[in-house]
C-alpha cells in the first residue's frame, strides 16, 4: 500500500465515520447513555482503522539500480547459449581476463 493508497483509505474511514455519526446522531432529539457508548464505539472503530492503515508497510522502492539489474537480468535470461558465449568473447580482454560492460562500451568510444 502506497502513501496516495493509505491518503484514500483515511479519508473513506472517516467519511464513513461521519455518516455514521450523521444518521446516528442526526434524528436524535436528545442524547442519551447508549448513543455516548454507540459514539464511542464509532470513534474507537475508526481510530484502530486509521491505526491500521497507517501501520501497513510501504512498498520498497526500487531504485534505478535495482530497475536496472533487472532489466540486465531478464535479457541475460533470453540469451541462447551461443549468444551468452559471444557476449562473453566480447567481456573478455586478450588475456582472458573479464572486463566490465561499461569498460567494453568506452572502448568502443
Amino acid at each position: 500500500m502506497n502513501s496516495g493508497d493509505k491518503l484514500k483509505a483515511v479519508f473513506f474511514i472517516w467519511g464513513a465515520f461521519a455518516l455514521a455519526c450523521l444518521f446516528t446522531f442526526a434524528s436524535q432529539p436528545s442524547i442519551e447513555a447508549a448513543h455516548v457508548f454507540l459514539g464511542l464505539f464509532f470513534v474507537v472503530a475508526a481510530l484502530a482503522a486509521t491505526h491500521t492503515v497507517m501501520e501497513a508497510p510501504l512498498p520498497e522502492a526500487t531504485t534505478p539500480a535495482k530497475a536496472k539489474t533487472r532489466r540486465i537480468d531478464r535479457v541475460l535470461s533470453s540469451l541462447s547459449d551461443e549468444e551468452l558465449e559471444q557476449l562473453r568473447q566480447r567481456l573478455s580482454n586478450d588475456d582472458g581476463e573479464l572486463m566490465s560492460l561499461d569498460e567494453v562500451m568506452q572502448g568502443r568510444k
